[in-house]
């Protein structure tokens, strides 16, 4: 990807998750959720951030659809001062 003119957090989202979520957002199927249009994401922000810290596992279900897995903890993340969400 050529990350020339692309946003600070344009940037953490392609190191830290398009790995798994996909450079577009949309996952993979049953293994790695949309991250695009779910309440995961657009509704609590508490959730969303503690999930992105402190990561999650278990079943979850995004948009209908179930998912179980494992998401590693970003908590490191709190420490780059570029990643503006918190």
């Amino acid at each position: 990807m050529n990350l020339a003119g692309v946003s600070e957090v344009q940037k953490m989202y392609y190191a830290h998750c398009s790995q798994c979520h996909q450079e577009d957002g949309q996952g993979t199927g049953g293994r790695f959720p949309t991250l695009v249009g779910t309440d995961w994401v657009l509704g609590d922000e508490t959730r969303l951030i503690t999930v992105l810290l402190q990561g999650l596992e278990g079943t979850i279900e995004i948009n209908g659809e179930p998912f179980t897995g494992f998401m590693p903890q970003h908590s490191y993340l709190k420490k780059i001062k570029k990643f503006q969400i918190f």
